[in-house]
Order: structure tokens, then C-alpha cells, then sequence
């Protein structure tokens, strides 16, 4: 069996900045022998099988640094309402009507967004699901119950709600069926939330693959179950991508996991990280930030830290001990400076203790609003910035012309700041909060355009290069992977996409037009158009 393969005849970009650009690739293995000149090439590996690009573009794979996979292979259960899926609301009510229960008995759905969507009201929901109970997530951080879900789950508009959430009522106090923050989800959730099966997590990687991702993270492992499930899929042959997982400071007993991590690892999966939330998110009106919101739904909404500083603290020290890096959720700038004090604050202690943290790193996901300033905090405790330019696409709209002030725009997803104080900040979705769609994200901080149209602080634009190196090699530096991952060199493994269109060649209005046409994920095919 031929186990090299040569590729040329068309653009082959390295993100390599030696040498950004180079004439041909062997592959040998799965690992990228040489680059150089098609013609020496060919002739010092006459067996190589010739792959003709025939002008298409050879590129590294897309590393999605912030992703669900697990909640994504649980959406295979649930019935999808979102505006990604449903642009008019007949059609998102009718298939809301049309919801059948899982095994559990409960209706369950995901997607409604209460700026893109007309949400039915409490008696509406009632009226189309009044015997089961019902629970559909929000494109965020919150959720709707119907009254049935509010009897099972023992809610009434005199519970109080669980620390940092919100049972929204109407002026008259009566339940709205609208809840709001993570640990209500979560209550919501018990009992009743599908666990995910392997199976559905295989398929879900193919979705990834689709999409030239090779690498993701699934940041969201809170229980035993969903960490088998993780080890069971990634042990299948099936399975397209490679897997980093973070461990939330939910997870019971997560200092025994983590310290056993060796004993999760597979060739596609490895525990990485340990993760606190420290708020909720911008389109939730719950982002922990001094700015105001002007929207009468969001404006005199509660809007605190997702923890105490000391649990914070706990957190990230906890990482250092366990020999992980700390990545933390946090959109408001008010969370961030939260979260940078719990770094400092495991950084000193650790050199107290005689810990050695020179090579311990953490990770800012999300930052929708941050300051100046911050950046240079992150320089200074290795903290590597990544922002979900999912939510400057689809939610920009609102930022502008409901959320905040044209004063305060200047606050949000900056991911040029981050740059010049140089940083190398990554790029990603937040899947299923946001659909994966890498190319779609790197036209979001390129040209800085939302879905309705406007352009949202465009003094944070970052050129083509840089985008691409958000969803490659810099994605490869905070997952500790760069030795081996992120560009094409020789020594490293082949994880490639074929595309159809050179991005460097591009406007940057087209950005989103370009398609995966083959996926190499260790120099085997996982997805080909």
C-alpha cells in the first residue's frame, strides 16, 4: 500500500511565517515529510500518489477552540427552533407544535431567541403542550419551561430561584416561563436533559469534519456519564475529530478526575483543561458588566458574577496544583477582571507552594466586552484570549441598536486590541449556542459584519492572515498542540482542508463563500465534498 501522497498545482498556505507559501507538499504517514519545489519533490519520492489541487487551495485544518460537542450530539435528540434553522416564525411554530417527547417524557427543544423570534407566550405554550412537560433552551444562557415543566420541577412564583438566576415574571408577578442563568438551566435540566450517546457524538463529528475542523474542544464535561460517553465516542473509528476537554469545577470530585486524567486519554481525546463560568452572556441581558444595557427586557436585569472571588481563586489555583490550564467563560468585562484576579492570585500562590506554573497557561473565552487594559493583564499571567465571533455575527445587530449606547461600542470583541499588545487571540462558535461555521466567523472579525447588515466596532477588524491564524496555529498554541498541529511543515501531522478558493486572494465580503472540499485529518480523508 502507497503510504505517500504528493500534493500540488495550486496555492498551498503554511501559516507558517518562514515560509507562508510553498509550491508543493509530500505527506508520508500522516505526517508531512517535506515542501519545497514539485519537481525535486516527485523526484526524490518517485512512488508519491500525485494529487492535483487543479487550482484549488491547500491549507492547515481548522482547530474550534471553544465548542459543545456532547451538548451538539444531545441536540440529535432535541427539536431544533432556532433562528439559524427557522427564519420565519410560522414555520418555527409550527414545528414547535409538532414536538414529540423523548423517552423521559419530556418535550424538548432548543434555539428560541427573543430578538429574532416572536416567543409564544406562557398560555400559548400551554395551549399547544398543556399534558407534557416542556423545556426549550435560548440561544444563550436561559430557557422557557411550560406550566406542566413548572409542576414537575416544584416551581412556583414563590420559589426562589437558584444563585445568579431569575424566574421571570409579568407586572402582575405570575411566571412568564422564561428562566434565566446557568444554574436554572440546570435545574431545568434534571431528569430531563437527554444524556448523549456515543453514537450521536460520532455522528455529530462528522458535522466537524464537514466544516474542516479536525480539532475541538468540548468545554462542558460537568458529570461521569458525559465523560464516559467522551472516552466511548473518541475510541470509534468513526470518530472525525480530536477531542480537548475541559472539566467544569461542578464536576464531583473533579481534583480526582483531573489527577487521573492519563486514564481518560485516547487518541482522540485528553483532558486539558479545569473551567469556571464566571457570568452569562450579552444576548442573556446576564454578562457581568458596568455597562449599561438600553433595552427594557435587559436593563434592570440583575446582572452579578457567576461565583464568589474566592471560589474563583479556588478554581484556578486548583488547576495549577492538578498540573492543567485554567479556561474560563467570561463576556462581561467585570467577569474577565474577576477571572484575571483568580489567575494572579493562583500564579503567586503557586510559587509560593514551590509550584512550578512556568509553563501553566490560561484561556479568556468569550470577552464580548472588555477594556484596553485588560489585554495587558493577559500578557503579563499568560492568559490567551479567544472570542466568539459567533455572537458578533448573529447578535450584533442588537448590540448596536438595543443592548448599549454607540458610546460603549467600542467595548466589544476586540480582537485587534488583543493583537497589538501581542497577544494571539483565537477565533471560535460556542456550538450549539452559535452554528460552527469557521469561514463564516473569519469574514465576522475580518470585516466586523453582523447578520443584520452593520458593521460593529470596525476599528477591531483584523486582516485575512490574521483571522485564518485564529482558527489555526494560534488555536494550536492554547491547546499546547503547536509542536505537531496548526501549520504545514515538514515533522508535522497532516491535518488539512482542500478548499475551493484562495482567502488571501479574496474580498472580504467573500470570505463566507468559500467551501471545504476535502478534509485530511492525520492524512486520512474524514469528509470530501
Amino acid at each position: 500500500m502507497n503510504n505517500q501522497s504528493l500534493f500540488f498545482g495550486g496555492s498551498i498556505i503554511t501559516m507558517n511565517d518562514n515560509q507562508p507559501t510553498v509550491e508543493a507538499l509530500l505527506v508520508e504517514d500522516g505526517i508531512i515529510k517535506a515542501t519545497g519545489n514539485k519537481t525535486t519533490l516527485a523526484e526524490q519520492y518517485p512512488n508519491a500518489v500525485m494529487v492535483d489541487l487543479e487550482g484549488q487551495t491547500l491549507m492547515p485544518s481548522f482547530i474550534e477552540n471553544h465548542s459543545h460537542i456532547l451538548l451538539c450530539a444531545n441536540m440529535e435528540q432535541m427539536t431544533d427552533l432556532s433562528f439559524f434553522k427557522y427564519q420565519v416564525d410560522e414555520e418555527m411554530m409550527a414545528a414547535f407544535r409538532s414536538m414529540t417527547p423523548n423517552k423521559d417524557g419530556w418535550l424538548m427543544g432548543i434555539g428560541w431567541d427573543v430578538k429574532k423570534q416572536s416567543i409564544p407566550t406562557l398560555a400559548e405554550i400551554d395551549e399547544a403542550h398543556p399534558d407534557l412537560p416542556m423545556f426549550i433552551t435560548m440561544q444563550g444562557h436561559g430557557g422557557w419551561l411550560n406550566s406542566k415543566a413548572f409542576e414537575e420541577l416544584g416551581i412556583t412564583k414563590e420559589s426562589e430561584p437558584p444563585q445568579n438566576s431569575q424566574y421571570v415574571k409579568d407586572e402582575n408577578g405570575e411566571l412568564t416561563g422564561m428562566i434565566l442563568g446557568q444554574a436554572a438551566v440546570m435545574q431545568a435540566y434534571k431528569g430531563t436533559f437527554p444524556a448523549p450517546l456515543a453514537e450521536d457524538v460520532v455522528a455529530v463529528s462528522a458535522k466537524y469534519a464537514e466544516e474542516g475542523i479536525t480539532t475541538a474542544s468540548d468545554l462542558m464535561i460537568m458529570a461521569p456519564k458525559n465523560l464516559a460517553t467522551m472516552v466511548e465516542a473518541s475510541k470509534d473509528e468513526q470518530f472525525k475529530v480530536r477531542i480537548v476537554g475541559g472539566i467544569v469545577n461542578n464536576f464531583p470530585e473533579f481534583p480526582q478526575v483531573i489527577s487521573q486524567k492519563d486514564e481518560y486519554k485516547t487518541d482522540k481525546f485528553r483532558i486539558g483543561f479545569l473551567k469556571a463560568f464566571t457570568d452569562g452572556s450579552v444576548q442573556g441581558g446576564n454578562a457581568s458588566t458596568a455597562i449599561e444595557y438600553q433595552n427594557e427586557e435587559f436593563k434592570n436585569m440583575p446582572r452579578p458574577l457567576w461565583g464568589t472571588q474566592d471560589m474563583f481563586n479556588q478554581t484556578a489555583q486548583a488547576a495549577t496544583q492538578l498540573g492543567v490550564d485554567f479556561i474560563f467563560h467570561a463576556n462581561g468585562e467585570l467577569a474577565l477582571e474577576a477571572a484575571l484576579d483568580a489567575v494572579e492570585h493562583a500564579r503567586n500562590s503557586a510559587k509560593e507552594n514551590g509550584i512550578d506554573v512556568s509553563n501553566f497557561m490560561s484561556c479568556a473565552h468569550h470577552l464580548s466586552l472588555t477594556t484596553a487594559s485588560q489585554f495587558d493583564r493577559m500578557v503579563e499571567l499568560n492568559t490567551r484570549p479567544s472570542f466568539i465571533m459567533g455572537h458578533l455575527y448573529w447578535t450584533g445587530g442588537q448590540i448596536i441598536h438595543d443592548y448599549f449606547k454607540a458610546d460603549d461600542l467600542h467595548h466589544t470583541f476586540k480582537v485587534k486590541t488583543a493583537i497589538e499588545k501581542g497577544l494571539r487571540p483565537t477565533l471560535h462558535n460556542d456550538a450549539p449556542v452559535t452554528p460552527t461555521k469557521p469561514w463564516q466567523s473569519i469574514k465576522a472579525a475580518v470585516t466586523r459584519e453582523t447578520y443584520s447588515g452593520d458593521i460593529l466596532n470596525a476599528e477591531e477588524a483584523i486582516t485575512v492572515e490574521q483571522a485564518l491564524k485564529g482558527y489555526t496555529i494560534w488555536a494550536a498554541e492554547q491547546f499546547k498542540m503547536e509542536a505537531e498541529y496548526g501549520s504545514l511543515e515538514a515533522g508535522k501531522v497532516a491535518d488539512m482542508i482542500i478548499i475551493d478558493k484562495n482567502p488571501l486572494n479574496l474580498e472580504a465580503k467573500d470570505l463566507d463563500t468559500v467551501k471545504v472540499q476535502t478534509t485530511y485529518m492525520q492524512g486520512e480523508v474524514t469528509y470530501k465534498a
